[in-house]
């Protein structure tokens, strides 16, 4: 069965999209790119930077429990993950001659979170980096929380 035959055929939901574009963390600066406080489901989302030691991090939460996950696009590349994954991020642009890095989240299947769903980017390095743009879109369910 598809996600989308999970979506109520009411008016109890909508896109949620979340997009920041160009942007400068100084190091030792975070910034959170997504905070929702919500039931949903993510669909996708991406971040592309100057640096690809830039740190991310997400979070989702039940009403118990929390799922958090930090990673950098050099994280990725040392996994080799640089194809779509099913169900995780991955580096779709390692580009070191133009400082281009690109990280996606393009699952088979959406993300569910309860309660909250929070991405944070952190600078990490001693030089500032550039968020050429950060993108996610999930489904809210209004109702929820």
């Amino acid at each position: 069965m598809s996600n989308e035959a999970n979506l109520p055929l009411s008016e109890k939901w909508r896109y949620r999209p979340y997009d920041q574009a160009n942007f400068v963390l100084q190091p030792g600066g975070s910034r959170d790119f997504v905070d929702l406080r919500k039931h949903g489901w993510a669909l996708w989302a991406g971040v592309t930077m100057s640096n690809p030691n830039l740190s991310c991090t997400v979070k989702l939460e039940t009403g118990t429990e929390e799922y958090s996950n930090t990673f950098t696009c050099t994280n990725l590349m040392a996994a080799n993950l640089v194809a779509p994954t099913p169900s995780g991020w991955w580096v779709s642009r390692f580009d070191v001659i133009n400082n281009v890095y690109c990280v996606m989240f393009t699952p088979s299947q959406w993300w569910p979170f309860y309660r909250r769903i929070n991405i944070v980017l952190t600078n990490n390095t001693v030089t500032p980096i550039t968020v050429f743009r950060a993108s996610l879109l999930a489904i809210e369910f209004i109702d929820s929380v």
